[in-house]
C-alpha cells in the first residue's frame, strides 16, 4: 500500500472516531506465537498490542491479554471483521454464505448501501438480501448478487417493471421478505452470530458489486439486462461494438478465421496439444446464432506429417476491432462431451510492446471443460515471456439445475488496474495483481501493464488438449455445437476508475516455517533428513526425493551433503526431483544459494512454486545452472508477486542427464524486503542484452520513471503512457548542470569501448551534454549533443581509462543550459570489447566444421515437415561448401533447416557470426541463433540471396550462460523460392580472441577396437595449426610424442594407448591456437568370446538403458515400459510408414561376435492384436544379417529361440522391427526378457 493511501485510511479513521487509539509499530516489534494453542500476539517494545493496532498498513485487533483476535468484533455497538489473519477487512466480506459490507474504517453497514453507483440492501444484522423485498412499503427486485435492478426484469417467466429509483411499477410481484424501515441505524445483538467477538470464519472479500444481474428465475440469467433487453445499466455503459449474428454468414468485416494446427503462428497444436484442426467449414449463422462445430472427420485431413482426425473454428477481431478497458460480454450455449474445449477470450494486438506470451497478457473470459457442466473458469495469463509466465484465475459453480448448456451471459468488466468476472451478472472472480516484465528487463513496466493496451476477441471451440488433461472424445463422438447468441462490447460512461497495484504485504502467515540462526527457511541446508516421496505424498517438514516417469536414481546422504545417483535421468527435467517449502509472502525478496558439482557436465534447475492446491504456479524463472566437477556456490533472487503462500516450493529438477553424479550441499533460501523500485543507486550488472542503461525506455516501474534520479528546482521529469520517453520541462536557462537526469550503478570496465545511442528532440533547437562521471566526481568521459525539433538518434563512442573500473558509476544527461523542453528516449550503452571477459571455460570457436571439408560432421539436416522437401550435398570442387536444394517449401521458413547444436555460450562475451552464403536464384533465408530449450532467440538475420556470393557477418552479445544451436533456415521464408542455396566458410567465435581457431577433429568409428591404432581426422582451421601442436592427451593424460604422429588430414594415435574399452576425451594442444578435442569410443576387440548375457538389460528393469529406439517419419510410435511389476518394453505403433519393416524401430548395438562361435537369442512377445515383427541380427556398417526371422505374435505372450553361427568377428547390433512387416497392423508390442548367449 502506498503511503499516501495510508494516510487517507488513518485520517478516515481518526474523523470518525470509531478506534479510540492510533497505535503505530516500533522498530523492534515482531510477532510471536504460543506454541499450546497457536494463538498469536504482537510485541512492540517489550509490551503486547492490546486494543487495535496499525501494523505494515494493516489493522488487527488484540483483546486484553493480548491474543489477536479473529471474526466478528464488536467495538462499542460497532461491528468489524477479521479474518484468519487478523487483517481487518473493508468492502464485502463472504462470512459463512451471508454477504456484508464494510465501510473505509472497517465498520458493518447496515439499511441500503450505494457501492460505486449499485444499491444493495442489508437487514440489520448486515447480511445482504436477494429476491424481491419490501422496505418501506415499496418493492425491490434485488437479483443474485444483491445488485438492485431497473427497467423491465423477468420473474417466474413473467415481466415486471421497475422504476429507475428500484420500486415496482405496476403490477407487485410477490414479496418474499418485508422490512420496517431502511434498518441503517439499527442493530440488534441477538441478529449476530452467535459467539460473534471470537468467531473463526473462512471468508472471501467482494472488491466490487455486481453491476449486472438478473432475478433468481430468470431464465439462462443475464448480465445488466434480461436477453434482448441492453437498457439494464444504460446509465453506466454504453455499448460500441456487437455482433448479434442476425444474417446468414459470419460477417469477416468483424471477424477473421484462424486455420490449420497453430505451426504458422510457432504454435504446433496451438501450444497446447490440441487435436483438431480448424478451417473455416467449420461455423454457419442460422436462428440468431453463430454456431461453431467440432467434427470428427470421416478420413483425417493430412498436414505434413501428422494427420487430424477433428476439425473445428476458431474466429478473431485481430485488425477489425480491439478494446482497451470495457465491458465484453457473450451469451453462449455449450454442448456436453469428453474433450471439449468451448472458449471466448482476448489476446494483445501487438506482441512487439511488452512481449511474447504471456508476457504481453491473455484475459480468458470463459473456457469450459465439456465433462465438467456445472463449471467454467475465467483466467488471466501475465508475468514474463514463456516459460517464466504465471497466472490467475478461479471458477464458477452454477446453481442446481442449471449448467454449461443452457444459454448464460459471461463477461468480463475490465478496469484500468482491475479485471472482474461475471456469469449472468454475478461476480465470481476479481484480478487486480499481476504485472509484465519483458525479455532483458530489470523490471516489470508500470502497472497495469500489459492490461492496459488492446486486445482482440477469439471465439473458438479445441478439442483434446492440454486444459482438460489430453482426454479426447470417445470413439461414438461424431459432432458438437458451441452457440453464441451475440457478442457485446460497452464502454464506460465518463472515465474509468484508477485501480493500484496492491502490492501491499498481508501480516505474517500463520504456521510458517521458523529460519534459521542466519535467517535461512531451508532448516535442512544438508540433507540430513530426506523423505522418498515417489508415492507422491509430500512432507512439508523435510526434504523430498522424486523420480516420474521413466526416472530412476538414487541417493546418498550419509556425508556431507547429498550425492545422487542419476541412472536414468528421464525425458523430462522433473523425472529425477527435490523439493522443499519454504514460506513465501508477497512483495518480498528471496534469495537462494546452494553449492553443487557432477561427475560430468549437466544443467539443473531450480524454480520456486506453487503445489497442486495453487495450479502448480510458477513464482519464479527457473534458474539454470551449467555444472562441472568443481563444486561451485550459485546464487539466484527473485520478488514474490503472487498471494502469500505458507508452503512454497522450492523445487530442484535434475532429470535429462544419464548415468550421472550431482552432489548437492549448503542450501539457505532468505528473505529481505524487496527494492526494485528503490535501487537507483545501487550498481548494475549489465541486461541481458548487453545494455548497460535500466530503464532506457521509461516504461519501467512506478509512473515508468524507476531507475532514474532527477534533480533541477523547478523542473519536472515524467514519461507518459503511450508516449513513453522522458519529458523533462526546464522553466529557466540556467548552468547546464542546474538539471541532471542521471542513473547510477553504471558498470564501467578499464580500456573496454562503449558505445552509447539514444533517441532526442527538444521544443527548440539546443545543446545537451552526457557525461559518465564516478560518485566522486572523476569525470570519464563527456560529450555535447545538438538538439533540434526533429527526433533523431545519437551515438557515442568512448574508451574508459587503463587501469579504472568502476561498476558503481553515473550516467548524467545535462540540460540546465536552456528552457523549454527535452525529450529522451531508447538509451542503450553497450560494451563494443573483451578486454576484462575470463576466458577460462570460455569455448573461443564453438562451430566445428564450418567449411564443410568434413562433410556434415557436426551439422544436422531437417525437411520433411509439413510436407517440406530438400535435398542435402557437399559440392564437388575444391572450397567444398553445402548445398541445399529446396524441393517443397512447407508451411514455416524452419520447415526445411540446416543447424549446428549444442554450441555452449557464455555470458557477457561478444560474439561474430560469419559465413559465406548465395544461391541459384533470388530468394531469402534465415540465420540465427537460437536457444536449444524454448527457442529464444539471441541473434537473427534474414538475408536476401542472389547467385553472387556474400559474406554476412552478424555481431551480439550473449545475456546468460546456454546451450544453443546456429539455424539456417530455408522453407518458406518472406521471399522464398524452389532453388539450390550454399553455405560456406561459417565460424562462430568469440570477437577479438587472443588465440587462433584450430582444426576440428573427427573420431575414428572404423577401426576403433582395442589392439588398433586410432586414426583421428581433422580439417579447416586457421593456417599453420597441423606444425603448432604443441601436446596430446586423453581422459587427461599427456600421451608420449613417439605415440602419435601427425600428417596432412589425420593424427594417428599408437595401440598402446589404449588398453581399455570406453570413451576417451582427446585433447590437442598448439602453440598460438585454442585446445580442440574429440570424444572417442574404443570397443572391446571382435572376437573375444564371453559366455554371459550379451544383451544388457533385456529385462528392461532399468527402463531403456543401453537400448534405442525411433520411429522413421511417415512412421510414427511410442515407446514406454509397463507398469507392472514385470517390466517390458512396449511399442504403440500408431503409422506404419513406407514399405519397410525398420521405419519403427528398438535396437541393441555394440555386441561383440566371434568368428564360429553359435549364438542363441531368446526374448518374449506379444501383442494387442495380431501382426508379424521381425528379429534380426545384423553388421553395423553394411547391415548384412547373421540372423533374422519374421514372428507371429497376438495377445498371448511368445518365447521365441533363434539360433545361429558367427561367419566372422564383428561388432553388431539387435533389432527388433515394427513397420511395414508382411502382416503389420498398427497396435501395441511388447518386448521382454531378451537374451543372446553362446550357446
Amino acid at each position: 500500500m502506498k503511503k499516501v493511501k495510508l494516510r487517507k485510511v488513518i485520517a478516515a479513521v481518526v474523523a470518525t472516531s470509531i478506534i479510540p487509539a492510533i497505535l503505530s509499530s516500533g522498530a523492534s516489534a515482531e510477532w510471536k506465537q504460543l506454541s499450546e494453542n497457536g494463538t498469536w500476539s504482537y510485541i512492540d517494545n517489550n509490551e503486547l498490542a492490546t486494543n487495535w493496532k496499525l501494523i505494515d498498513g494493516i489493522w488487527y485487533n488484540f483483546d486484553s491479554s493480548g491474543v489477536m483476535r479473529t471474526g466478528w468484533i464488536n467495538d462499542s455497538g460497532t461491528w468489524y471483521f477479521t479474518d484468519t489473519t487478523g487483517a481487518m477487512k473493508t468492502g464485502w466480506i463472504n462470512d459463512r454464505g451471508a454477504w456484508y459490507f464494510a465501510d473505509g474504517s472497517g465498520a458493518m453497514k447496515t439499511g441500503w448501501i450505494n457501492d460505486k453507483g449499485t444499491w444493495y440492501f442489508t437487514n440489520t444484522s448486515g447480511a445482504m438480501q436477494t429476491g424481491i423485498v419490501e422496505v418501506d412499503g415499496k418493492v425491490y427486485s434485488l437479483a443474485s448478487s444483491g445488485a438492485m435492478q431497473t427497467g423491465k426484469v423477468m420473474i417466474d417467466n413473467k415481466e415486471y417493471n421497475f422504476s429507475n429509483n428500484g420500486d415496482a411499477i405496476g403490477e407487485i410481484p410477490k414479496v418474499s421478505k418485508a422490512f420496517d424501515g431502511k434498518g441503517a441505524t439499527v442493530t440488534k445483538q441477538a441478529d449476530k452470530p452467535a459467539n460473534t467477538e471470537t468467531l473463526l470464519s473462512s471468508t472471501a472479500t467482494k472488491k466490487s458489486s455486481s453491476n449486472r444481474s438478473s432475478s433468481g428465475n430468470a431464465s439462462s440469467g443475464n448480465s445488466g439486462s434480461n436477453v434482448g433487453n441492453a437498457n439494464q445499466e444504460q446509465d453506466k455503459w454504453k455499448m460500441v461494438w456487437s455482433d448479434e449474428f442476425n444474417g446468414d454468414n459470419l460477417d469477416t468485416n468483424k471477424w477473421s478465421y484462424q486455420y490449420g494446427n497453430g505451426t504458422e503462428y510457432n504454435a504446433v497444436d496451438w501450444g497446447n496439444n490440441e487435436k483438431e484442426f480448424y478451417t473455416d467449414k467449420n461455423t454457419k449463422v442460422e436462428d440468431g446464432n453463430l454456431i461453431i462445430e467440432a467434427r470428427k472427420e470421416e478420413t483425417p485431413i493430412k498436414y505434413g506429417d501428422k494427420e487430424y482426425k477433428y476439425s473445428s473454428a476458431r474466429i478473431r477481431t485481430l485488425g477489425k476491432y480491439s478494446k482497451t478497458y470495457g465491458k465484453i460480454e457473450a451469451a453462449i450455449t455449450m454442448p456436453e462431451g469428453q474433450g471439449l474445449w468451448p472458449a471466448f477470450w482476448m489476446l494483445p494486438d501487438d506482441n512487439n510492446i511488452y512481449g511474447r506470451w504471456a508476457a504481453g497478457g491473455e484475459i480468458d473470459i470463459m473456457e469450459a471443460k465439456g465433462r465438467v457442466l456445472n463449471n467454467v473458469w475465467g483466467t488471466i495469463h501475465f508475468g514474463k515471456e514463456w516459460p517464466n509466465n504465471t497466472s490467475s484465475g478461479s471458477h464458477y459453480t452454477f446453481p442446481a439445475g442449471k449448467d454449461i448448456t443452457g444459454k448464460h451471459i459471461y463477461s468480463v468488466e475490465w478496469d484500468p488496474g482491475e479485471i472482474r468476472w461475471y456469469v449472468d451478472g454475478e461476480l465470481y472472480y476479481t484480478a487486480n495483481n499481476w504485472f509484465s516484465q519483458g525479455a532483458n528487463e530489470p523490471a516489470p513496466y508500470a502497472y497495469p501493464a500489459p492490461f492496459d493496451r488492446n486486445f482482440h476477441i477469439i471465439l473458438n471451440m479445441a478439442v483434446g488438449g492440454d486444459y482438460d488433461g489430453g482426454l479426447q472424445p470417445d470413439d461414438s463422438f461424431k459432432s458438437a455445437q458451441m452457440k453464441v447468441d451475440y457478442v457485446r462490447v460497452y464502454d464506460l460512461n465518463g472515465e474509468y476508475p484508477v485501480h493500484d497495484n496492491p502490492a501491499t504485504y498481508a501480516g505474517p502467515i500463520k504456521g510458517a516455517r521458523t529460519p534459521l540462526s542466519n535467517g535461512s527457511y531451508i532448516i535442512d541446508p544438508k540433507f540430513k533428513n530426506i523423505k522418498n516421496s515417489t508415492d507422491g505424498e509430500l512432507s512439508f517438514d523435510n526434504w523430498n526425493f522424486l523420480t516420474a516417469g521413466v526416472g530412476k536414481a538414487t541417493f546418498n546422504n550419509s556425508g556431507d551433503g547429498l550425492d545422487l545417483n542419476i541412472d536414468n535421468g528421464g525425458d523430462k527435467n522433473y523425472s529425477v526431483q527435490l523439493i522443499d517449502h519454504v514460506p513465501l509472502r508477497l512483495n518480498k525478496k528471496y534469495t537462494l544459494k546452494f553449492k553443487a558439482k557432477a561427475d560430468k557436465a549437466a544443467t539443473v534447475e531450480a524454480q520456486f512454486g506453487g503445489g497442486s492446491d495453487r495450479g502448480w504456479k510458477k513464482y519464479s524463472d527457473a534458474f539454470k545452472v551449467n555444472l562441472t566437477n568443481e563444486e561451485k556456490e550459485y546464487e539466484y533472487s527473485f520478488v514474490m508477486k503472487d498471494t502469500p503462500n505458507v508452503h512454497g516450493r522450492l523445487e530442484f529438477n535434475l532429470g535429462l542427464t544419464n548415468d550421472i553424479n550431482i552432489h548437492l550441499n549448503d542450501v539457505e533460501v532468505t528473505e529481505a524486503d524487496a527494492d526494485v523500485e528503490d535501487n537507483a543507486s545501487t550498481a548494475k550488472e549489465p541486461l541481458e542484452n548487453g545494455n548497460h542503461i535500466y530503464n532506457g525506455s521509461f516504461n519501467l516501474g512506478d509512473n515508468r520513471v524507476g531507475f532514474w534520479d532527477f534533480k533541477g528546482e523547478g523542473a519536472t521529469f515524467k514519461s507518459e503512457k503511450d508516449k513513453e520517453q522522458a519529458e523533462v520541462t526546464i522553466p529557466v536557462a540556467g548552468d547546464k548542470n542546474g538539471v541532471i537526469l542521471s542513473q547510477t550503478g553504471t558498470n564501467l570496465l578499464q580500456s573496454d569501448v562503449y558505445k552509447l545511442t539514444f533517441k532526442a528532440h527538444a521544443s527548440k533547437d539546443r545543446t545537451m551534454d552526457v557525461k559518465f562521471v564516478s560518485k566522486d566526481g572523476q569525470t570519464y568521459s563527456q560529450n555535447t549533443f545538438n538538439l533540434t525539433t526533429t527526433d533523431q538518434e545519437y551515438e557515442y563512442e568512448f574508451t574508459m581509462p587503463e587501469g579504472k573500473t568502476d561498476t558503481n558509476s553515473i550516467t548524467e544527461f545535462l540540460m540546465g543550459n536552456a528552457d523549454g523542453k527535452v525529450f529522451i528516449d531508447d538509451i542503450k550503452l553497450i560494451r563494443t570489447t573483451n578486454n576484462n571477459v575470463n576466458y577460462d571455460g570460455v569455448d573461443l570457436y564453438p562451430i566445428k566444421n564450418g567449411d564443410f571439408s568434413l562433410g556434415y560432421n557436426y551439422w544436422q539436416t531437417l525437411d520433411n515437415q509439413a510436407g517440406s522437401k530438400a535435398d542435402f550435398s557437399i559440392t564437388d570442387d575444391a572450397d567444398k561448401a553445402a548445398a541445399i536444394d529446396v524441393k517443397v517449401l512447407g508451411t514455416e521458413n524452419w520447415n526445411v533447416m540446416l543447424y549446428s547444436d549444442d554450441m555452449k555460450l557464455s555470458k557477457g562475451v561478444n560474439y561474430t557470426l560469419e559465413f559465406d552464403a548465395w544461391a541459384d536464384e533470388t530468394r531469402d533465408i534465415v540465420a540465427k541463433i537460437e536457444e536449444n530449450a524454448n527457442y529464444t532467440s539471441y541473434a537473427s538475420k534474414t538475408l536476401a540471396l542472389k547467385p553472387d556470393k556474400q559474406h554476412v557477418i552478424l555481431n551480439f552479445t550473449m545475456p546468460k550462460d546456454d546451450t544453443t544451436q546456429l539455424k539456417f533456415l530455408f522453407g518458406n521464408t518472406s521471399n522464398p523460392k524452389l532453388t539450390k542455396v550454399y553455405i560456406d566458410n561459417v565460424s562462430l567465435k568469440v570477437k577479438d580472441a587472443l588465440v587462433k581457431m584450430p582444426a576440428t577433429l573427427v573420431p575414428d568409428n572404423t577401426n576403433n577396437t582395442i589392439g588398433n591404432d586410432i586414426n583421428i581426422a581433422y580439417a579447416g582451421g586457421d593456417n599453420g595449426w597441423k606444425d603448432s601442436i604443441s601436446k596430446i592427451s586423453e581422459n587427461g593424460n599427456d600421451v608420449d610424442k613417439s605415440l602419435y604422429t601427425v600428417a596432412d588430414g589425420k593424427i594417428t594415435l599408437d595401440k598402446s594407448v589404449f588398453t581399455e574399452k570406453g570413451d576417451y576425451n582427446i585433447v590437442v594442444k598448439a602453440n598460438g591456437f585454442d585446445d580442440t578435442e574429440v570424444s572417442q569410443t574404443i570397443k572391446a576387440a571382435a572376437g573375444t568370446i564371453n559366455h554371459d548375457n550379451l544383451i544388457a538389460n533385456g529385462d528392461f528393469t532399468s527402463e531403456f538403458g543401453n537400448w534405442g529406439h525411433f520411429a522413421t517419419t511417415p512412421a510414427a510410435a511410442t515407446f514406454s515400459i509397463t507398469g507392472d511389476a514385470d517390466k517390458a518394453a512396449a511399442i504403440d505403433v500408431t503409422a506404419l510408414g513406407t514399405s519397410a519393416a525398420w521405419d519403427v524401430m528398438l535396437f541393441s548395438d555394440n555386441i561383440n561376435l566371434s568368428n564360429g562361435e553359435k549364438y542363441v537369442l531368446e526374448f518374449d512377445a506379444w501383442s494387442d492384436e495380431a501382426r508379424d515383427i521381425v528379429a534380426e541380427i545384423q553388421e553395423n556398417a553394411t547391415y548384412h544379417s547373421y540372423a533374422e526371422e519374421t514372428v507371429a505374435l497376438t495377445p498371448d505372450k511368445k518365447h521365441v529361440i533363434i539360433k545361429f553361427t558367427m561367419p566372422k568377428d564383428d561388432v553388431a547390433q539387435l533389432k527388433f522391427c515394427f513397420g511395414n512387416t508382411s502382416n503389420p497392423a498398427l497396435t501395441k508390442v511388447c518386448i521382454d526378457n531378451v537374451s543372446l548367449k553362446v550357446e
